[in-house]
Parts: structure tokens; C-alpha cells; sequence
């Protein structure tokens, strides 16, 4: 069986070709607008055409009424006439085969521009086990010095992302994991009390949606006590008693990912899940991103992350509705 050879490339390199394809793209825009120009020129000479069509009988008959007492400038002035309606088809037709290249030569430039532009997007994508592998050793370390027994679950490992994703994404999904192990998962003894498996499990979970990628980062432990976050958030001051009334189980939940929330006594309180949130929040809005917490009390949490596979340029079909643009 063939094998397909390969190379190594700096990533830098791939940038700068990018950047250089990001100019063609640029140049196929304005090749759009070109050929646009030179049709409504097409349109105007059509039209000057038509009008002329529609004097040429009045001429025909003055030329002829006054053939003989026409002088020399007049019988030039008619020539010229006559010759002009022979002009405007030859430019008429020049302009229709110019039209014609141009648009085969946008289309064809468009169709490289775009065959590069997803060849090079492939290059950038990578599956997303590559980040995932770090996960099984790190999960087995952890739970060996918190004295846990935990397993690990990994699903969509070959789903491709952008590499650039993967970097970036990398931080707030250790976080993710760490807090799993180490605050959300009990001991051993805890979950047999609490008529649970002595074995944890956290699941890591990947799936494409449309051009967004999504993680589930979940676990089967203690879960997120919503009122001891509520009630911390009330004596740090980030919220006031008729907020705190107001605020439903996800509202309140959400109050984790909120700067400054993560005190030594909170780390305690709250089984450390507040610490370094707001961190992780920060770090998804720079992707675009969206992360979200739901889960229940000693059951369990998930996390959901969601952002675009590739941070690269897309091409959308803006449309309005309702007074909004949308893509």
C-alpha cells in the first residue's frame, strides 16, 4: 500500500502563504468589480445604440429630402453619421467578447483562489487527539496523589481543528480537567457514602457542529453547590440581596466564571470550582468562544465549550431580516 510522504514545515512559513493568498483573494474581489464596470459600460454603449436606432430613420429621410443641397462640410457631418451606427456595432461587440474573458478569467481565479484557500485550511487542521492524548497520564497522576479512583472517557478524538484552536484552546481545557479531578471527583470512600461507584469518571468529548466546535468536559462527582455560590458571591460583594433573589440555578452557576470570585475561602467552600474560571472565560471570548456550566448537586457537572474550528476567515451569505444583517 502506498504511504504518503510528508514533510516538515514551520508554521510561519504557512502564515506568511496565507497572508499572500489573503492578497489574491483581495485581487479576485476587485477583478468582481472590474468586470462590473466594464458591463454597465456595455449597458451605456447598448443604449446609445438604441437611441441612435431610433433617430436613424429621421435621418435617412432628411439626407434624402436634401441630398442635392447638402454641401461639402454637411455631406462629411452624414458620413460621419453613418458610419457611426458601423462604430457603435463593433464596439458593442468588442465589449461583449471583453466581458466574456473577464468573467471566465474571474471565475477561474475565484476557483484557484478558493481550491488554495481550502487546501491551506486543511493543512492547518489537525485531529483534535492530539490535544486529547494528554489527558489519560494526567487524569492517572492526579487522581493517584488526591488518592481517587477515576477513569477516562475521550469521544471525537479524529474531529480536525484548526491548529491554532488546538494552542489556544489547551489551557482552559487542562483547568477544566484538573478541577475535575481534583475537586469535582470524591474519594473513594465519599462516592461508596453517597451510594456511588467508587470509581469516577470524567468524560472529554468532542463534536463538530456546523463550523463550531464543541467540548464537553463532564464528570459523575460532587457536583456545584449553587447556593454556597450564591452565598460567597453575596459576601464578596459581587452581587446584591435582591440580585441574588433573583437569579435562577444557571444564572447562579454562572457566577463562578466572575474575576475575583476564587478566594482562599471560597477554594474551600466551593471545592475549588470557582478558581481561576474567570481565567478560562477570558480565554474562550478571545476564540469567539462560549462556555457554559450545568450539572447538579452531587451528580455531577458538565462543561460545554463552544467555538469555531478554524479561526481563519469563512465566507458567509449576508442576508437581512427584520432590520438585522445576518450570516
Amino acid at each position: 500500500m502506498a504511504v504518503d510522504e510528508t514533510i516538515r514545515v514551520a508554521t510561519s512559513k504557512l502564515d506568511v502563504l496565507m497572508d499572500n493568498l489573503g492578497e489574491l483573494v483581495l485581487a479576485s474581489m476587485r477583478t468582481d468589480q472590474e468586470v462590473e464596470q466594464i458591463s454597465m459600460l456595455h449597458q451605456q454603449v447598448t443604449l446609445w445604440q438604441k437611441k441612435w436606432r431610433k433617430l436613424a430613420p429621421l435621418y435617412r429621410r432628411l439626407r434624402k429630402q436634401n441630398k442635392q443641397e447638402l454641401d461639402a462640410d454637411m455631406r462629411g457631418l452624414m458620413t460621419f453619421l453613418e458610419q457611426n451606427e458601423t462604430e457603435l456595432k463593433m464596439t458593442i461587440n468588442e465589449l461583449n467578447n471583453l466581458v466574456g474573458r473577464l468573467k471566465n478569467d474571474r471565475n477561474h481565479l475565484q476557483l484557484v483562489a478558493d481550491t488554495l484557500e481550502n487546501g491551506f485550511h486543511k493543512i492547518r487542521m489537525l485531529p483534535i487527539a492530539t490535544l486529547f492524548d494528554i489527558f489519560p497520564r494526567l487524569v492517572r497522576d492526579l487522581s493517584q496523589e488526591g488518592r481517587k479512583e477515576i477513569t477516562l472517557s475521550v469521544e471525537g478524538a479524529d474531529i480536525q481543528v484548526d491548529r491554532q484552536v488546538l494552542e489556544l484552546i489547551k489551557d482552559p481545557l487542562l483547568h477544566l480537567v484538573r478541577n475535575a479531578v481534583d475537586h469535582g471527583i470524591e474519594t473513594p470512600d465519599q462516592r461508596l457514602a453517597s451510594s456511588k461507584p467508587r470509581q469516577g469518571n470524567i468524560r472529554l468529548c468532542a463534536e463538530q457542529r456546523g463550523g463550531n466546535l464543541v467540548l464537553l468536559v463532564c464528570d459523575d462527582g460532587a457536583g456545584i453547590n449553587p447556593e454556597l455560590v450564591k452565598q460567597t458571591a453575596l459576601k464578596l460583594g459581587m452581587i446584591t440581596p435582591d440580585e441574588a433573589a433573583m437569579l435562577n440555578e444557571h444564572e447562579t452557576l454562572n457566577l463562578i466564571f466572575r474575576p475575583g470570585l476564587s478566594t482562599a475561602k471560597t477554594v474551600t467552600d466551593l471545592s475549588g470550582r470557582g478558581m481561576g474560571m474567570d481565567i478560562v472565560h477570558e480565554n474562550l471570548e478571545q476564540l469567539h468562544g462560549l462556555i457554559q456550566v450545568a450539572g447538579q448537586l452531587g451528580l455531577g457537572t458538565v462543561f460545554t465549550i463552544t467555538l469555531p474550528l478554524t479561526l481563519s476567515t469563512s465566507h458567509v451569505l449576508l442576508a437581512r431580516a427584520g432590520g438585522e444583517t445576518l450570516a
